[in-house]
């Protein structure tokens, strides 16, 4: 993996997260270090975040800072909806999670789902009716 910036200050975002984050949001001013980002979202998603599972999985689908890759973008939707399904059980309905209430739970597992809908309708060669 490429070396990874400095840490951030307590409280905030490692810099290539926020400058990635930051190009998404339309607010960035520098070209989004997706190598670094993708570093700091596999340590985030490996300690458990459900955040980072889920920016990793984005990350793979849209092949940013790595080649894309729908399996392994799947792989890490699953996990991040299984963190917030735990976040959200074990906190009750008050917790934020990764997006906030238990129904972004059901948002992340469609995301798997569209992954799957998109990969069965590639093998059948009806990949162009979907609109995602």
């Amino acid at each position: 993996p490429p070396p990874p910036a400095a840490p951030a200050a307590a409280g905030r975002l490692p810099e290539p997260i926020q400058q990635v984050e930051g190009a998404q949001g339309g607010g960035g001013k520098r070209s989004p270090n997706y190598e670094g980002a993708l570093w700091w979202y596999s340590k985030a998603a490996t300690a458990g975040s459900a955040r980072g599972a889920y920016s990793l999985g984005f990350m793979y689908e849209r092949g940013l800072g790595a080649p894309r890759s729908e399996t392994r973008a799947e792989r890490h939707y699953v996990r991040a909806a299984e963190l917030q399904a735990a976040s959200t059980a074990n906190e009750g309905e008050s917790s934020p999670g990764l997006l906030g209430e238990w129904h972004q739970t059901a948002l992340l597992w469609a995301a798997v789902a569209r992954l799957r809908a998109r990969r069965l309708l590639r093998r059948f060669g009806a990949d162009s009716l979907l609109p995602f």
